[in-house]
């Protein structure tokens, strides 16, 4: 780096030692990040540029008007650039910076020397005068500070805004800078009156507190004389004095806003001083809302006939002076703490000191004593660790709320932040919300919440809020540990081992139920969840199915052919691992089910319970082997049947299969599937010949009644394969002599009298019994000589 600025500079001195002299300004003022080593010669070249630039822009120029040139982007990927020159004036860079990121342009690198010159008056330059000391120019020198701004690339259809936006803060910095000491004069002249006008100490307080702000704890930026117009048939208005701005507030505003007591309609008496927050962001100093300093005007009735309006900034100084060295705040912070019953030197009245200084400082000079107090020992017994405290402020122009949100610190996060923004606009009506935080080394984090609401809105409930608030920044974790209650404490162990996935898919509540699932689970369990309104058939047909399983977890492909046998289509998948304080690892599949219109119109009317309990029996029971994975376990949604009657056809079918009938079993399951009705007759014809629970009477009248109506069904079908499918198991149920379906065996075995079956090839025997089970082929044995007619 070396080495290449005095190359640079040995070769400028050459060609032109007067732009060598302002480049070694320039390098010496150059801030560290502008210094770069790994590109001495890329950095070396910027600087003479924007030397040359700015020799070149400065050639003439207005007494107290500045200069800008703005160049775009030449290629692609180039930077935009900005040249100012203007006088030197406090706040300058700051100021341009943020009017700068207001617009959205966003600064790569500034460069910012003060030059010192001469120029004519007519504002031609003369010299420059790079060697000259800032803080002791030559006689009839100017200083002016010549701006380099390094930009990413700025549209070039907004770069007239970029200059305007410039163009102003540089106007309002001039204007405020000119006008300071009148500004402060007026404050000081202002204290003066108020100590002359009373002996009450409201009024001597303010007296102070002014004095006090304008003694270097006050950065003013504008002033305006305000006076109070009652002659409307409404609200009293406050107007503008014409002529009596000073600062930002110059510009004449023949505008008015709805006067705000601030205190009742005695405020004037009582609160001669009000310093809150303005509503707008100033241009000049630092991005921030200003304050905004009101001194009313009374007359000699004591009635409030306008107000004197400062705009400024709290100086550093004012930000960290201790509240009992701060006029006004000294006397109310006593008496809130004495309000307690401690002494000040008392610990508690330390800890209580210890609060109200970390009150926001601006909110300092308008709370009273009252609200101090009640802040300060609310913040001492907030002892619940899940807690959280609110204290909520109306600013005395009853512009926005101010929310101060006190909450363990480890509550405190971003997501916790956001969440309580959204409360606060909700419920105070708000269009703008700001924050500030303070998380230290006190077990308590600081949020600041200045919420702008329309003054005339209603009064919240603080006590509502408060709880809104508190609710918001609970956790999942927190929610789960509510929802459990106090008597379940080991949800807290298993709460540990739940993936964030799980968290952000489910609900406190059904987390609850999950987690005590998991602790009990000892095999594979499952439900199912129809999310389709009041009954299992309307709406949209979806559903969720939830597979608990522990050990070993399973894939989808093992899953999805279970599922799809029971006629539903899966939409999605969300697999999650659970792991249990004994380190066992838990898994909770979680399905996304939709029914086609079909099924949806078989389930109308069904009670959700009863669909749950049938759709999880059926593939518990093909999940284990218990039941084939077929065609046949759509039945249990489409016609109502329970897995052990799909089964019990699915061995009919089976049977008629080696019997060698023309259809085969998927055919002819589908054939049931578009026959719910014929279906359930056949189940129905089926106990009514074999239910052990019914006596010979109820047996007879029972199956007279069955055949009648599974034979009426059966005669309007349409379509001669439904047609002889039907017939056949029609055939087969009343053949059947004998079964042991009823003792719920792993196997089904049926007696059957072949003269009932019409595919029955001949020779036909005396008897005939069919053994089925899913795990082997189904098998016959036959009995006896033939039959007759055989």
């Amino acid at each position: 780096m070396r080495r290449t600025s005095d190359e640079t500079r040995a070769a400028l001195e050459a060609a032109d030692p007067g732009l060598a002299e302002l480049y070694r300004l320039y390098a010496r003022h150059a801030p560290a990040d502008v210094v770069d080593p790994d590109d001495a010669a890329g950095v070396a070249a910027a600087l003479v540029d924007a030397a040359r630039a700015h020799r070149t822009l400065a050639a003439r120029r207005a007494p107290g008007g500045p200069l800008i040139d703005l160049r775009g982007p030449v290629a692609e990927g180039a930077i935009t650039v900005v040249d100012i020159i203007t006088d030197d004036m406090p706040f300058l860079v700051e100021s341009v910076l943020t009017g700068l990121g207001r617009i959205g342009a966003r600064v790569r690198r500034v460069v910012h020397p003060v030059v010192e010159l001469h120029r004519r008056v007519t504002g031609e330059l003369v010299e420059v005068l790079p060697s000259a000391a800032p803080g002791t120019p030559p006689p009839g020198a100017l200083a002016e500070v010549w701006m380099r701004l390094e930009l990413d690339p700025f549209p070039a259809d907004e770069a007239e805004d970029l200059v305007s936006e410039v163009r102003q803060v540089l106007d309002e910095v001039r204007e405020v800078v000119e006008d300071r000491d009148r500004m402060a004069a007026t404050a000081k002249g202002l204290a003066a009156q108020l100590a002359a006008r009373s002996p009450a100490t409201e009024v001597q307080d303010a007296a102070h507190l002014l004095e006090w702000l304008a003694a270097g704890h006050f950065t003013f930026l504008g002033y305006r004389r305000y006076e109070l117009d009652r002659t409307g048939g409404g609200q009293s208005q406050l107007r503008g004095v014409l002529a009596s701005g000073l600062g930002v507030l110059r510009r004449d505003d023949l505008t008015s806003a709805p006067f705000a007591p601030a205190a009742g309609p005695d405020g004037a008496a009582r609160q001669p001083l009000v310093l809150t927050r303005a509503s707008t962001p100033n241009r000049v100093f630092r991005p921030v809302h200003p304050s905004q300093l009101g001194v009313r005007i009374v007359d000699t009735g004591g009635r409030v006939t306008g107000e004197h309006r400062f705009l400024g900034v709290l100086t550093v100084a004012a930000l960290h002076e201790s509240v009992l060295d701060i006029p006004a705040v000294e006397r109310r912070v006593r008496a809130a703490v004495h309000r307690a019953g401690f002494p000040l030197e008392s610990y508690a009245g330390q800890q209580m000191l210890e609060i109200i200084a970390e009150y926001p400082r601006e909110e300092l000079f308008w709370a009273d004593e009252q609200s101090l107090h009640d802040t300060a020992t609310g913040v001492l017994t907030l002892t619940e660790p899940r807690r959280l405290r609110l204290f909520l402020r109306r600013e005395p122009y009853r512009r926005f709320f101010s929310c101060l949100v006190y909450l363990p610190r480890d509550r405190y996060s971003t997501r916790a932040r956001l969440a309580m923004q959204k409360v606060l606009l909700r419920e105070l009506n708000g269009w703008r919300i700001d924050h500030t935080v303070r998380v230290g080394e006190s077990r308590l984090a600081l949020v600041h919440f200045t919420v702008q609401a329309d003054p005339l809105a209603p009064e919240p409930d603080e006590a509502r809020l408060q709880g809104q608030l508190g609710a918001a920044i609970l956790t999942w974790d927190d929610w789960v540990l509510d929802m459990a209650g106090a008597g379940d404490d080991e949800i807290a162990d298993y709460v540990a081992g739940v993936p964030e996935g799980y968290k952000d898919d489910v609900d406190p509540v059904r987390a609850v139920a999950d987690l005590r699932r998991i602790r009990g689970l000892e095999g594979p369990e499952m439900e199912l969840s129809v999310e389709t309104g009041g009954d299992a058939g309307a709406g949209t047909g979806e559903l969720r199915f939830r597979l608990f399983l522990v050990g070993a977890g399973v894939t989808l492909s093992a899953v999805l052919p279970v599922l799809q046998s029971l006629g539903v289509d899966v939409l999605d998948e969300r697999p999650y691992a659970i792991v249990r304080p004994d380190g066992s690892r838990c898994w909770l599949y979680d399905f996304g089910l939709r029914l086609d219109e079909a099924a949806r119109r078989a389930l109308a009317g069904r009670r959700p319970q009863e669909v749950e309990r049938a759709f999880c029996a059926a593939f518990r029971a093909a999940w284990r082997g218990d039941a084939e994975v077929d065609r046949f376990n759509a039945l249990v949604l489409r016609a109502g049947l329970g897995w052990r009657e799909a089964a019990l056809l699915r061995a009919y079918a089976r049977y008629a299969s080696q019997l060698g009938g023309p259809f085969g079993p998927e055919y002819v399951a589908e054939t049931l599937v578009a026959h719910p009705a014929v279906t359930r007759g056949l189940i129905e014809l089926f106990r009514a010949r074999f239910d052990p629970a019914l006596s010979a009477e109820e047996r007879e009248r029972a199956h007279a009644d069955a055949l009648g109506v599974v034979t009426g069904l059966i005669d309007e079908v349409a379509g001669l394969d439904a047609d002889r499918i039907l017939r056949g198991f029609l055939g087969m149920v009343s053949a059947t002599v004998r079964t042991n379906w009823f003792r719920e065996r792993p196997f089904v075995v049926f007696k059957i009298d072949p003269v009932g079956v019409a595919e029955m090839p001949l020779p036909r025997p005396w008897r005939e019994v069919f053994v089925y089970s899913p795990r082997v082929e189904g098998v016959h044995l036959r009995f006896g000589p033939v039959a007759r007619g055989g």
